[in-house]
Formats: C-alpha cells, structure tokens, sequence
C-alpha cells in the first residue's frame, strides 16, 4: 500500500489514468476537425432570420395560452384543473395568471382589445 495515499486518491488517479487521451488521438482530432470559428464573430444571418421567426412565433403562442386561461378562469374553471393542463403547478398558475383576475374585471376576449388596452 502507498503511503499517504488513500482510497479515494488511489481511484481517482486510476480513473485519471483510463480516461487519458493519447497524444496521437489529439493530433488526429485535430487534424480532422473543422476549423475553430472566433468566439466574437458574428453567427451567419440566415441563423438569426429563423430564431427571429421562432421567437416570434414563440410570443405568439403564449398570447394564445394567456387569452385561453384568462377564458377558462373566468369561465369558472378551477386553477388546480388548470395548472394541470399546463403542467405546472396549482400555485405556479396563479402565481402567473391570477394578478391578471381581480375580483370583478372581466378578461380581454382577444388579442386586439389586449392591445387596445
């Protein structure tokens, strides 16, 4: 036994030593990679045409599911049935969407008269 060297010293220079990488594998590697873009230059833009698009479409869809909530909670339909469908829980629901549900306003019932407000 090696002294001053512990069990768990004695793994982790094992697993050090099996998961070494060979020089020879590192000159291959990087023989065969593609070449290492700057970190600071910028993205092509046909990347950033579609994260613009799905972003938007993105804006979308969580205008749809807050009119939708605000629909069904003024309808009446309890917040556990709709964290439920959500996926979330009963107090992240109301946490995000109740605010919006004070006693004796009425929710918008689209997104224009949201915008006009």
């Amino acid at each position: 036994m090696l002294a001053g060297m512990g069990r768990r010293q004695r793994r982790r220079n094992r697993q050090a030593r099996q998961h070494a990488i060979s020089p020879a594998a590192v000159t291959t590697a990087a023989a065969t990679a593609a070449p290492i873009q700057h970190p600071l230059a910028p993205p092509p833009v046909a990347n950033l045409d579609r994260l613009a698009r799905l972003v938007d479409q993105a804006r979308a869809l969580h205008e749809q599911i807050d009119l939708e909530v605000d629909h069904l909670a003024t309808t009446g339909v309890s917040w556990p049935v709709i964290a439920t469908v959500l996926g979330v829980s009963r107090q992240a629901a109301r946490q995000r969407y109740q605010r919006r549900h004070a006693p004796g306003q009425r929710a918008p019932s689209t997104a224009a008269e949201t915008l006009a407000s």
